[in-house]
């Protein structure tokens, strides 16, 4: 389970309340206990409980992203829907690598073997990856007719699948 420091989070709100007492650096008591919340977060982090941060941000906005592409799919504009998905596809899939510790720039289907190869993902979502990522292909190349409207909708929420399980 991945836990997301927010405002909601138990030791955010704990340092909140250390930190807004006045004269808060004068207070052993405070110090200590910002210090001990700050370890608790530190361990945490350790055992791979915490997402980092820049992860949180690219999830939200790349799901801004798939509501603009889930627009257009739904108004049945495929050029743009197929073309955003793509993008927005690539850039997930980059970011995933890049998190497991995998080179971005490597070629996409290279990504998604290597994220195999190291078990974060099984070759049926390698299969289903490579199949989305075809979406993008096709919108890159602008090979319309060959892009199927049930394709892009499955790579929408197939970018809605990787945001929420692997990034």
């Amino acid at each position: 389970m991945l836990l997301v420091p927010t405002a909601n989070d138990i030791n955010y709100i704990q340092l909140q309340k250390i930190i807004d007492v006045p004269n808060f650096g004068s207070s052993r008591e405070n110090l200590a206990g910002a210090l001990g919340i700050i370890e608790s977060v530190i361990q945490l982090e350790n055992m791979g409980l915490l997402i980092e941060p820049k992860y949180i941000f690219l999830s939200e906005s790349f799901d801004d992203f798939i509501d603009y592409s889930q627009d257009f799919y739904n108004k049945g504009m495929k050029k743009e829907s197929g073309a955003l998905v793509g993008v927005v596809l690539e850039n997930i899939i980059k970011n995933i690598a890049e998190k497991n510790g995998i080179e971005r720039k490597l070629k996409v289907d290279q990504i998604i073997s290597a994220l195999t190869r190291v078990g974060i993902i099984n070759k049926s979502m390698a299969t289903r990856m490579r199949s989305w990522y075809n979406v993008r292909n096709r919108a890159l190349h602008a090979d319309w007719d060959s892009l199927e409207m049930t394709h892009i909708g499955e790579a929408i929420n197939g970018c809605r699948e990787l945001i929420s399980n692997y990034l």
